[in-house]
């Protein structure tokens, strides 16, 4: 959220200045304006970014995409959304391991209704990712939009071995509920309450 994410905003810049030209840091420092409203950090991140120039092109690209995107979701604009969109499928072009373009084509197609679309976007990204939080959550969230809790189930399974926060039980309590397994859900929500569990 944006709290924290100012929060962060030190903490990158701590990153930078011991390594220069790091590009999770830099990509982070992107999203600033949507989440902060510091413009000046999204384009000193940006020019940082550009500057590296070659192979780092498809990471710059990215950046630009996804701060492109959420300024779209912010405001309500599909046009724009449509531009952060061509973005990505340019960063995807030169390489295709990265996340985002994976991740926001998933998103989209989801906040669009399409989400057997967006799983397979997700699983394309899950194929050099299997790990990532973030693209498992979102799985999720289509998997039960299809009323399949059974196949997000298992994808939460993956989702608590890499990231078991607040954002996994809940969703993991919503899946057991569709199930009717009330004795799964308490369970999932007694690990609310566990020390290191932020709330939702």
């Amino acid at each position: 959220n944006q709290e924290q994410y100012a929060a962060a905003l030190p903490i990158l810049q701590q990153a930078l200045d011991n390594k220069p030209g790091n590009q999770p840091a830099l990509y982070m420092q992107a999203q600033a304006p949507q989440l902060t409203g510091h413009n000046a950090t999204y384009d000193k991140a940006m020019a940082a970014l550009a500057s590296q120039g070659g192979a780092k092109q498809a990471f710059t690209l990215a950046a630009e995409a996804e701060a492109t995107y959420l300024r779209a979701a912010a405001e309500g604009n599909d046009d724009l959304r449509q531009e952060a969109l061509k973005l990505f499928d340019e960063a995807r072009a030169l390489d295709e391991t990265l996340v985002a373009p994976y991740l926001y084509r998933g998103r989209y197609l989801a906040e669009t209704g399409r989400h057997f679309d967006a799983i397979l976007e997700y699983d394309r990204a899950l194929e050099s990712h299997p790990r990532h939080p973030g693209i498992l959550t979102f799985k999720v969230y289509s998997q039960l939009a299809l009323n399949n809790p059974q196949d997000a189930v298992i994808t939460l399974g993956r989702l608590e071995n890499v990231s078991p926060d607040a954002d996994c039980y809940t969703l993991m309590a919503e899946a057991q509920f569709m199930l009717g397994d009330i004795e799964m859900v308490a369970q999932a929500l007694s690990r609310l309450n566990e020390p290191g569990i932020d709330p939702v």
